[in-house]
């Protein structure tokens, strides 16, 4: 039976980072998955680069396309998201009109505070979501590490997902870092899970 899947990041290109290969996965083998980017994504580092959120949209939009997703999204100003009600209820909304079998969110273990509300605002909105699953959309180091007990082989879409990748020419030349290190992580979760490439997810939460 296919199944529901709902997606959630914080910015065009996290969900990608942390699931590309997934969500792929997904897509292939019937279901209908949901990719809900919760800010316009758009910034001003205030140095030497500079992120209009119409671009943002843009490749959200060609990368939701090539994945074969269906793109949901939200306008919350990037760099200022908290896990407050409004945000929980937002999340809330849509979840209950999806009402996914399956949610992937961002890990709360993240420097950054975007990532880290996304994912706490998730877990309070969709409580009763059979299923939900935290990944990893950065490569910095943090306190503690990220720890995955949830892998999804991968190895039919790595380069699939790399090219995706390549989509966020607004953020270039960061994509080529997300490449080295996706490739680095489906590598080395693929080792431990008997696999040749797989993506790693924390298990919140799962009822089947």
């Amino acid at each position: 039976m296919n199944k529901e899947i709902l997606a959630i990041g914080a910015h065009f290109d996290d969900i990608e980072i942390g699931l590309g290969g997934t969500i792929l996965n997904h897509t292939k083998c019937g279901d209908e998955v949901y990719m809900l980017v919760i800010t316009n994504s758009g910034y001003d580092s205030r140095k030497d680069h500079e992120r209009k959120s119409s671009d943002a949209l843009k490749e959200g939009l060609r990368s939701a396309k090539m994945l074969g997703a269906k793109l949901i999204t939200l306008d919350y100003p990037t760099l200022k998201l908290e896990a407050n009600d409004e945000l929980i209820f937002d999340i809330k909304k849509i979840a209950d009109k999806i009402n996914p079998d399956r949610i992937y969110t961002q890990s709360v273990i993240d420097c950054n505070l975007d990532h880290v509300a996304v994912g706490e605002a998730t877990l309070a909105a969709c409580r009763d979501c059979p299923q939900i699953l935290s990944y990893r959309s950065n490569n910095y180091m943090v306190e503690d590490f990220f720890h995955p007990n949830f892998f999804v082989d991968i190895s039919k879409f790595i380069t699939q997902k790399e090219n995706i990748l390549k989509i966020f020419k607004s953020e270039w030349p960061k994509p080529l870092k997300w490449i080295r290190m996706s490739r680095a992580l489906a590598d080395y979760y693929g080792g431990i899970s008997g696999t040749e490439y797989s993506e790693g997810f924390s298990v919140i939460k799962f009822v089947e």
